[in-house]
């Protein structure tokens, strides 16, 4: 399946430092969504350990502020 993203949300995202991978790769391997808080955070559960800009831990928590998979959640709902 391709993920057709606005280029606006794709430029507001430009403090992505993995080069809107979610764009190409799997969207199998995307983080998991569990939750949405105000369609404006994401919960997630995530198999990546790795640095993301978007991704920050709340408690117990891992949310996502990413503009572009915000947009996939809600365009796609993966």
């Amino acid at each position: 399946m391709k993920i057709l993203i606005s280029e606006q949300v794709r430029l507001s995202a430009r403090a992505c430092t993995k080069g809107h991978s979610c764009l190409i790769e799997n969207p199998d391997d995307l983080c998991q969504v569990v939750f949405c808080v105000n369609c404006k955070i994401l919960g997630v559960l995530c198999n990546e350990e790795d640095f993301c800009t978007y991704k920050h831990t709340l408690e117990d928590r891992t949310c996502c502020t990413c503009p572009v998979r915000l947009e996939i959640y809600h365009k796609y709902n993966i």
